[in-house]
């Protein structure tokens, strides 16, 4: 069943180590796992990606708010200072 979710493409293709074993990561392991339960509640193999989509980490874009801060502005000289 596996080599069927690789050519379906719900999980990438694994590298094989020298003994010829597949080599998958744990990434992998957790989307195997989240793909059997879909299968197992009765969603489609079509289906699946839609949801197992929520399970890549986010990029750089869909993180919330990163990159779209405005620049820290410096306090005017005298304002917010404890006085001596």
């Amino acid at each position: 069943m596996i080599r069927y979710y690789e050519s379906v493409g719900l999980i990438p293709a694994a590298g094989r180590k020298t003994s010829g074993y597949r080599d998958y990561s744990s990434h992998d392991v957790h989307r195997l796992g989240f793909i059997r339960r879909a299968r197992d509640l009765g969603f489609d193999t079509d289906k699946i990606p839609g949801f197992a989509a929520a399970l890549e980490p986010p990029g750089p874009q869909q993180r919330g708010g990163e990159g779209h801060r405005a620049p820290a502005r410096s306090r005017p000289e005298g304002k917010g200072e404890a006085s001596e």
